[in-house]
């Protein structure tokens, strides 16, 4: 799915603002081929901004706000990059991002959002909550209000801003506290809702005074410290909590860049939503500011400028001219009242009902609708490169007669520029690695060790590099873990992609910079590798590891009276298929990356101690495959307890969706070797018995009288879903050779 495509130009999106979802949806439906779009952004979920006050009141739940970019971003095939940018590069096309390797683009669009601006304040202490970034509001607005549900003593609660955002949010909280706790709205203009109608702004006065909302006018705050307000005028009060609802300004990063800002920090852009800095860079939404005329920052504007940004950008890559962005002189506005009430205004009009908020739901439920109920297109197999990117290179690409052999292999510019700078943690026993290459590597087996020597590989299974790089390496050395042995080297396999040179070392860059940092954590030395050409990519690496005789962790070695313990819950197969298909949820695919990121190292370490007998590594054959391998050299059954196995969130709905791994069926054979497999065959549980696991847990033999010192050990360590799963006991002569109990 993600690297079946040619990449010939790079469109990156920072934030997943309302414009930019716009955007992904379109090229899900329309893709431009060759142009690969890639989304950076640091949550897996975007609020609609409408629906805020409605969270904070109660009305919706979490996921009635939120698109998912995680499954938007699946179905339009763009890239996933759970990332902060810290800075752009726009004389060299680079975006800097926490953490991890940095992102070249061909064309940059922002629209990011805006950052809470003090300016005005002198000093603010910590218990000033601002209301941008909104997600960490809502976390800590949801931490007070569970502080206020758990204490009998009311908290007096300031909001600071009297313009629509300030009157919604203090009125919200008032609907979800109740009459309880008192609530203060702090203005520094002498009238809440400025610019607003007269009828509106009576029609809040009323509604504050009507719900026990004290408003403060003309106080102009200019210290915040130990839960003091203090104005200007030196006038004193006390909160427990404040909150800000202030003006806003651009994010830090983007005032280092060298692009043109306004005073405040925003993006100055043209009619055409261009920067006047660099034509490949647009903005759309809060972070910008026309260089023309000004807008308020109001969502509307954003929602409307992505029909126009998704125009230029299409007719940028097509070298056509641009579109020109035309914002509506005068629009609705709507105010919610806290409770299932709201206000509508334009030009002088105004009017209040139930009404009004119904009307305003439908509206935001059915934007959030365009975004979250989504069918899987599948994009043509005859797409053509458009020839504007037809350049010789590209050219040579896509011929017919390409080499086999090492006439296929990546050439030297595409691994010089790979592999340059890359931080190789070096061993004492590697002799010739890649520091010093050779034909081939030297690596010293000290006196009375072993070598244990594994390999594996495969297509990507996520859209981030970076992140896969890291998901393989962990993959690659569970073999020898599961084995007790410490790794030693590991040689890359590296099948790349038919891209023109600089876009695929980028790539292979950020897989393998992502390899690296695991092999460094683990004490492994890359020493060498291999590439080749490839219609998709497939990467993996070759590993070597050391290990006593008497130390092998082999299968064969489970023992009668064994309690078998399963260190990682399973479900990858299952959620990442659902995830090509724009089916998981983004914390379902979120949490099963994290659990791919948990090195076996450790447990490993902790099954030793504890005198485990046998262990192996949960992967593609699924836990009842990867079993039968412990018990099919010996006289020797398994229980499993099908209630006690560990899952991942979200893998007994997908499952029970019938979305399943490539591996599934085949896997399912293994049930002839299940004494009474027609008992669960319908459970969802009893499917993920055979569902693939990518980077999973260890399945090991621990001795009865130990079993529980171990569990508590490897939950002290992280293997928070380690649990016993199951006994062993001597075969009797069926030649079943696993039992579900529940």
């Amino acid at each position: 799915m993600f690297y079946k495509k040619q990449v010939i130009k790079d469109l990156l999106l920072i934030g997943g603002g309302h414009s930019h979802i716009k955007v992904i949806k379109s090229f899900g439906m329309n893709p431009i081929p060759g142009v690969r779009l890639t989304l950076i952004n640091p949550d897996m979920y975007s609020l609609y901004s409408g629906m805020l006050p409605g969270i904070i009141s109660g009305h919706y739940s979490f996921d009635d706000a939120h698109i998912d970019l995680i499954k938007l971003t699946s179905y339009s095939n763009c890239r996933f990059i759970k990332g902060k940018v810290i800075g752009i590069q726009s004389d060299n096309n680079r975006v800097i991002i926490e953490g991890r390797p940095p992102l070249t683009y061909d064309l940059l669009s922002i629209n990011s959002g805006s950052s809470s601006n003090y300016k005005e304040i002198e000093d603010i202490d910590s218990i000033a909550i601002p209301v941008k970034p909104i997600n960490s509001f809502l976390s800590q607005w949801k931490y007070i209000k569970s502080k206020i549900n758990n204490s009998k003593k009311d908290r007096n609660i300031a909001v600071i801003g009297g313009g629509a955002g300030g009157v919604e949010i203090i009125t919200a909280m008032r609907h979800s506290l109740g009459e309880k706790n008192n609530l203060t709205l702090i203005t520094k203009e002498n009238k809440i809702l400025s610019g607003f109608p007269k009828k509106t702004i009576n029609y809040f006065e009323d509604h504050l005074k009507k719900n026990s909302i004290e408003l403060i006018k003309n106080i102009e705050v200019i210290k915040i410290t130990k839960g003091k307000v203090i104005s200007k005028k030196e006038e004193e009060f006390l909160f427990d909590d404040i909150f800000l609802v202030a003006q806003t300004a651009g994010p830090q990063w983007l005032k280092e860049s060298n692009l043109d800002l306004n005073d405040e920090g925003f993006l100055l852009v043209n009619n055409k939503l261009q920067s006047l800095t660099k034509e490949n860079i647009f903005g759309s939404g809060d972070i910008i500011k026309f260089d023309k005329y000004n807008l308020k920052k109001a969502g509307v504007y954003a929602v409307r400028q992505g029909d126009t940004l998704n125009k230029n950008i299409r007719n940028f890559f097509k070298k056509r001219n641009l579109n020109k962005y035309k914002p509506q002189k005068n629009f609705l506005s709507i105010i919610t009242m806290g409770g299932k009430n709201a206000v509508v205004s334009k030009y002088s009009l105004s009017f209040k009902g139930k009404w009004v908020w119904h009307w305003k739901n439908y509206i935001d439920k059915n934007f959030i609708s365009k975004f979250t109920n989504l069918s899987l297109i599948e994009m043509k197999s005859d797409e053509k490169i458009p020839k504007i990117f037809h350049t010789e290179e590209v050219k040579k690409l896509n011929d017919d007669m390409r080499c086999g052999g090492c006439g296929a292999k990546a050439a030297k510019e595409i691994l010089n520029s790979a592999l340059d700078g890359l931080n190789i943690k070096k061993r004492n026993d590697v002799v010739i690695g890649l520091d010093n290459p050779d034909d081939a590597s030297i690596i010293k087996t000290p006196k009375g060790k072993l070598s244990t020597i594994s390999l594996d590989f495969f297509p990507p299974m996520i859209s981030d590099p970076y992140l896969f790089g890291k998901i393989t390496a962990h993959h690659c050395l569970s073999d020898l873990y599961a084995m007790g042995a410490e790794p030693q080297s590991a040689m890359a396999i590296a099948c790349l992609p038919l891209w023109p040179e600089h876009k695929i070392s980028e790539e292979l860059k950020s897989m393998l910079l992502g390899s690296i940092e695991i092999f460094n954590e683990e004490n492994t030395q890359l020493v060498g590798g291999h590439t080749s050409e490839a219609n998709e990519c497939i990467y993996g690496f070759s590993v070597t590891g050391l290990i006593d005789k008497d130390e092998i962790l082999a299968k064969s070695k489970l023992k009668k009276g064994d309690i078998l313990v399963l260190t990682k819950a399973i479900g990858t197969g299952t959620i990442l298929a659902a995830n090509m298909r724009a089916k998981a949820k983004g914390l379902w695919v979120d949490k099963a990356i994290e659990s791919m990121l948990i090195s076996n190292k450790k447990s490993v370490e902790i099954i030793k101690k504890y005198g485990g007998t046998a262990c192996t590594d949960i992967t593609g054959f699924g836990l009842i495959g990867h079993l039968l391998e412990m018990l099919e050299k010996n006289q020797l059954t398994a229980n499993i307890n099908l209630e006690n196995i560990p899952i991942l969130d979200g893998a007994d709905e997908t499952i029970s969706k019938k979305i399943i791994s490539t591996l599934q069926d085949k896997n399912e054979k293994f049930s002839r070797y299940i004494k009474n497999c027609s008992k669960f065959n319908k459970s969802p549980n009893y499917k993920l018995l055979f569902d693939p696991q990518t980077a999973g847990g260890m399945l090991a033999g621990i001795p009865k009288d130990h079993v529980e010192d171990c569990l508590n050990d490897l939950t002290k360590n992280n293997y928070i879903n380690a649990r016993k799963i199951g006994t062993v006991e001597e075969q009797t002569k069926v030649k079943e050779k696993i039992c579900i109990i529940k």
